[in-house]
């Protein structure tokens, strides 16, 4: 009997020990954003050093911000649905 309840107990230890991991996120909120802030600004530049021999430069500057503006309405859009979720699997 003794043993079973060990065993269970085990059990139920290495059940936690694997479920807080996939709670705990990646990386830290200022590691993303600082991330997401350089990616965007690398492709903003990128976008707008591409179209500027056809656009000229004032398109090419306003395609390269609404190209940068795009990665952080998508990201503030994941982020805010996660963030979301979270929230609401721990109510129930």
């Amino acid at each position: 009997m003794a043993k079973k309840k060990a065993r269970q107990k085990k059990e139920k230890q290495e059940e936690v020990e694997v479920k807080i991991p996939l709670n705990e996120p990646w990386i830290s909120r200022r590691n993303g954003f600082t991330t997401i802030g350089l990616l965007s600004l690398v492709l903003a530049v990128f976008m707008a050093w591409q179209l500027y021999p056809t656009e000229g430069l004032g398109r090419a500057i306003m395609f390269g911000l609404g190209f940068a503006v795009a990665i952080w309405v998508i990201f503030m859009v994941s982020l805010s649905f996660n963030t979301w979720v979270r929230r609401r699997k721990g109510d129930s």
